[in-house]
């Protein structure tokens, strides 16, 4: 199943398919290690 980042709820795990946005924000988010393939945990919410 297909979650955005917001859709997630706190401590559940993902996978990165894809990043949209403009080249900055990619870049930015890729300089943190953020990317495609990678797992990722929601740790919480600002909302």
């Amino acid at each position: 199943m297909k979650k955005t980042l917001v859709n997630l709820i706190n401590n559940e795990e993902g996978l990165i398919l894809s990043i949209e946005g403009g080249f900055a924000a990619r870049a930015k988010l890729e300089a943190l290690g953020i990317r495609p393939g990678k797992k990722i945990r929601k740790m919480s919410s600002q909302i």
